[in-house]
């Protein structure tokens, strides 16, 4: 065999031999890919002492929560409840308070669901203190309920749509300017090391408005977030697109942008619509929620919550009370199992 065909026949081999090995290490990728995030689903739930709650509904919805194989409640601490006034340079804690969320917290967990827990900053009686002492007395009001709470819950969101109204007077605002995000990002960051001192894995988040639910709401979350997310594990997007088709198949890349500009975990934190007289029926409830969880989970966020389980008030002509796939009464709306069949937990990795 001459020298040149014997180098020619080298070269075959080796490129054979490097093409096979590429072939393998792509498969191989292809196989080893981690599959999307499992989604959890589940409902913000009233608390016992909500005023129109009782410890009979609590446990009525929680225990419905579990029997329709949900995993998560969303459940909010009152904080003009727990820490109703000042004691000298202190909070005054009210621990009668302190013990309903703790029994509250304890049932949602012997239901095998895991909690996802709401505060403010600093009570309400701190408005009209400087930046410096509601800084301080937020810290102090998150790390008494971190200490007591925080083993317990698997996700801590800290404040409540602070992109649409004032985390500290709640007046509305259009866009947070840069100043108003700055501030919320270091009482974000505070609130994140002082949870993760007493339990390093809970998640860490806070949310935005979703309504409407356009280019416009996007682009506000969106700056919002990009001040933000340094200061989070996660990013919670409130979603209300109502019944508008188009809205509603937006959701999907909605989301699936969100987790690609910021690089965390996305939760739906709220999706909803009420049933007031004058705003929409039970049954366009049941078909628009049923129709929003259905797109959400197709963009694989951690979990997908609605809002809410249960009215909450006897207002019919009440919007915001008006949320629930359940009337106050217990009574379920024509829509529930539209919606509850769309929230049928995904299988486990």
């Amino acid at each position: 065999m001459s020298p040149t065909r014997q180098i020619l026949l080298t070269v075959a081999l080796v490129l054979v031999v490097v093409t096979a090995a590429a072939v393998v290490l792509v498969v191989g990728l292809l196989r080893t890919s981690p599959p999307p995030e499992r989604t959890g689903f589940g409902f913000t739930v009233s608390s016992s002492s909500d005023p129109y709650g009782s410890w009979a509904a609590f446990t009525a919805d929680v225990d419905l929560s579990a029997a329709r194989g949900l995993e998560w409640v969303r459940l909010g601490i009152a904080s003009w409840l727990v820490a109703p006034s000042p004691a000298g340079a202190d909070i005054g804690w009210d621990e009668h308070a302190l013990a309903v969320y703790d029994r509250e917290i304890d049932y949602i967990r012997s239901r095998g669901l895991r909690v996802f827990l709401v505060t403010s900053g600093a009570p309400d009686w701190t408005q009209g203190a400087s930046s410096a002492e509601y800084a301080r007395v937020s810290a102090a009001y998150w790390s008494h309920l971190a200490q007591r709470f925080a083993p317990r819950v698997a996700v801590w969101q800290v404040f409540n749509e602070a992109d649409s109204s004032d985390y500290r007077t709640f007046r509305p605002l259009d866009r947070p300017d840069r100043r108003y995000t700055r501030e919320l990002a270091g009482l974000l960051r505070s609130a994140r090391t002082i949870v993760h001192d007493v339990a390093p894995g809970v998640v860490v988040t806070t949310n935005s408005t979703g309504f409407p639910v356009d280019d416009r709401r996007e682009a506000i979350w969106t700056d919002y977030f990009a001040a933000l997310a340094p200061s989070l594990d996660a990013v919670t997007l409130d979603l209300y697109p109502t019944d508008d088709p188009g809205q509603i198949a937006s959701l999907p890349d909605r989301v699936a942008r969100a987790e690609q500009r910021f690089r965390l975990p996305v939760y739906v934190g709220e999706v909803g619509l009420q049933t007031c007289r004058g705003c929409w029926s039970e049954e366009t409830q049941g078909r628009a929620v049923g129709a929003a969880v259905a797109a959400l989970r197709t963009a694989h966020p951690r979990a997908v919550l609605v809002y809410e389980m249960r009215d909450g008030g006897p207002d019919t002509t009440d919007g915001e009370s008006t949320f629930g796939v359940v009337a106050l009464d217990g009574r379920r709306k024509t829509g529930f199992d539209r919606i509850l069949a769309q929230m049928t937990p995904e299988p486990g990795p």
